[in-house]
């Protein structure tokens, strides 16, 4: 931006010295003309005349040629100086004193006294009064002339001049640069304004675009109940699938109806959700089962039930405060059928193989009577694979009666007061042939007080034995599976530990899932259907009790039972001892 100029057109930045040198030269052809219009102006020294002009010419020529930007910028001064001088010249030239053209001075002066600093102003000062006193230092008049006072007195008002117009373009160029600076700020702003506006208007497009595409998903989801509320539960948004499997409009439920009135009264009780705090017992249900979602029934319109999944979220404001919640119900009527009529299946189908597995191993130990007729080796042998089996496929199909039988919810117990380590010593001498033919030590640890417990021996006594079980076959040869038992706030923890391959960490939470089996059991060939764990875990949870794992990849796997200890004081301590080992 180029700034104003104040006094005869002259610019206060950097202007080329060419544009600067334009008012002398200007002011310089009126002199002339001026002398050649009034015949009575002599040149009273032609020569000097003529030659200051020819000097003023040769000075604006080196203006315009002269590549001043590559030079200081103090070398500019060298322009107005020089034509300073030659003015002087000129001056005396045409009458010295008496001379018309004593104010041409003034004008390389000015272009002087506008660059910043107050030592040019002195420059022009002290070179104006060379130039007036030029006849007089080149002996043209005598310094006894009277004139020379004159000569003397004008630099001191020429001094005064520079000054006021160095002060004046100091000022000047400082208002400058503050209306510069401020410019500049404007510009910035308007360039941070229209941005913002860019911005903001991107913005509006991009919530338009989100608000459009969250509103097509929310009218989209008919196949699941969605339902926002405030913190009391009163229902602030109601998705068209509460419309599609409840047949309840948005227009009725919203505002009129809290979350809960739209539960079946059942499902309420069963979690304790249905006296005057009902609605934050069941928001806490809801959520507490994680991903699983909580099982229950909600009303539809006419009355009917409608079996769903149903999870809940906490919602949140623009600060994080939760004011309200997010429901979602997904309807599982027809998977609810489906694992109805494979239980049915499973338990229908394990039945049906129980007989003819009896009758099978009947007849097989038939065979094997010395009284049913002389056999050879080699016949005996396969009868043993046969029967072994048979022995097996009827354990699993044992195994998947229980199953079902979980999953119907009649496991029978058989509860009585034991002594857990009379059941301990049981399993170990059970399974002591099978860890010495692995070459496995089976190590027992119980406690020598006695931890009575109220169980089914019988169920209890399957989980441990699986437990057990596991540990011989999931460890290699020189192996150690080691039994525990011990007494912790209330609870007697049964722990059995083997140094065996281990489970991945990733596949941990998939443990007792039914019929899952560890990557690095199927990498060794183990043999098993993945059932054991889910029963030992169903039988743990019917006895009230809790069952946990942990393990290392390569090292070993740990679990632990935990059950209700009874007849037993605190002040009764653990004492341990080892008996009983099962080598190689």
């Amino acid at each position: 931006m180029k700034r104003v100029s104040l006094f005869f057109g002259l610019a206060l930045d950097a202007a080329e010295p060419w544009a600067r040198q334009t008012a002398s030269v200007v002011g310089l052809a009126l002199a002339l003309l001026t002398a050649w219009v009034m015949p009575s102006t002599e040149f009273v020294i032609p020569e000097a005349a003529w030659a200051a002009v020819a000097a003023v010419c040769l000075i604006t020529l080196a203006a315009f040629v002269v590549p001043w930007a590559k030079l200081p910028h103090g070398w500019r001064l060298l322009v107005p100086l020089a034509t300073m001088l030659a003015f002087g010249v000129f001056r005396m030239g045409t009458g010295g004193p008496q001379s018309l053209f004593t104010s041409l001075i003034l004008l390389p002066l000015i272009w002087i006294a506008t660059e910043p600093g107050r030592r040019n102003a002195w420059l022009g000062a002290i070179t104006s009064s060379v130039s007036i006193l030029m006849p007089y230092l080149l002996g043209v008049l005598p310094w006894a002339d009277e004139q020379v006072v004159r000569a003397a007195f004008t630099p001191l008002i020429f001094l005064v001049v520079a000054t006021v117009v160095n002060e004046l373009a100091r000022r000047a160029r400082a208002q400058v640069e503050v209306a510069k600076a401020l410019a500049d700020e404007r510009a910035k702003r308007l360039e941070e304004s229209r941005a913002n506006e860019a911005a903001l208007a991107a913005s509006r497009e991009q919530h338009a675009a989100a608000e459009a595409f969250f509103r097509s998903l929310w009218e989209a989801k008919l196949h699941a109940v969605m339902a926002v509320t405030d913190n009391d539960g009163t229902l602030i948004e109601w998705g068209p699938g509460g419309d599609a499997l409840l047949g309840r409009p948005r227009d009725e439920v919203v505002g009129t109806h809290r979350f809960t009135d739209l539960v079946a009264p059942d499902s309420l009780e069963a979690i304790g959700a249905n006296g005057p705090s009902g609605f934050g017992r069941f928001v806490e249900a809801a959520s507490s089962t994680g991903s699983a979602g909580l099982s229950a029934e909600m009303l539809r319109a006419d009355g009917t039930l409608l079996t769903v999944r149903l999870t809940c979220s906490p919602r949140h404001d623009a600060s994080g405060e939760v004011v309200g919640c997010i429901f979602i119900a997904h309807d599982i009527t027809e998977l609810k059928e489906a694992s109805r009529l494979k239980d049915e299946f499973v338990g229908g189908v394990s039945h049906e193989l129980r007989t003819p597995l009896s009758s099978i191993l009947g007849y097989l130990e038939l065979a094997q009577d010395p009284e049913s007729g002389p056999l050879t080796d080699e016949q005996r042998k396969y009868l043993g694979v046969a029967e072994r089996n048979a022995h097996r496929l009827l354990t699993l199909v044992g195994d998947l009666l229980f199953v079902a039988q979980v999953d119907a919810g009649k496991m029978p117990l058989k509860r009585a007061r034991l002594d857990l380590g009379d059941l301990l010593d049981t399993s170990i001498e059970r399974l002591l042939p099978t860890a010495q033919r692995a070459s496995v030590s089976l190590v027992l640890e119980r406690s020598e007080t006695p931890l009575t417990i109220d169980a089914d021996p019988v169920r209890l006594g399957q989980a441990i034995d699986n437990l057990i079980s596991n540990g011989v076959k999931f460890t290699p040869a020189g192996g150690t599976v080691r039994v525990s038992a011990r007494r912790t706030d209330g609870h007697v923890v049964i722990a059995v530990a083997d140094t065996g391959m281990g489970i991945p960490a990733d596949e941990m939470k998939r443990l007792f899932t039914r019929f899952f089996r560890a990557t690095t059991a199927t990498r060794q060939a183990v043999p098993g259907v993945g059932l054991g764990l889910n029963i030992t875990r169903a039988i743990v949870t019917a006895h009230g009790g809790e069952m946990s794992a942990d393990s290392v990849e390569d090292e070993g796997t740990t679990f632990e039972i935990a059950l209700p200890v009874i007849g037993s004081s605190p002040g009764d301590g653990p004492g341990w001892g080892e008996r009983g080992t099962a080598s190689e």
